[in-house]
């Protein structure tokens, strides 16, 4: 396989308030993606943000994220 041939990088680099973090773009469209944001959007269940987080940029990178903005 040729270097053209490969997919390009779903991991996108976003930068909030400063803080630099990766999110896989490809999980934004999936199944529990969707479910998660349901019971934001539609469900007034705001607590569903942190499984949210965790399941997009992962549990580690969402604890740092967290150490960060509660410092």
């Amino acid at each position: 396989m040729a270097e053209t041939d490969q997919p390009a990088s779903t991991v996108k680099e976003i930068t909030v308030d400063g803080y630099k973090f990766n999110v896989d773009t490809d999980l934004l469209d999936d199944v529990e993606t969707f479910e998660l944001i349901d019971r934001i959007e539609n469900k007034n269940q705001i607590a569903a943000i942190v499984p949210l987080l965790e399941f997009i940029i992962g549990v580690d990178a969402y604890q740092a994220m967290k150490a960060h903005f509660t410092k």
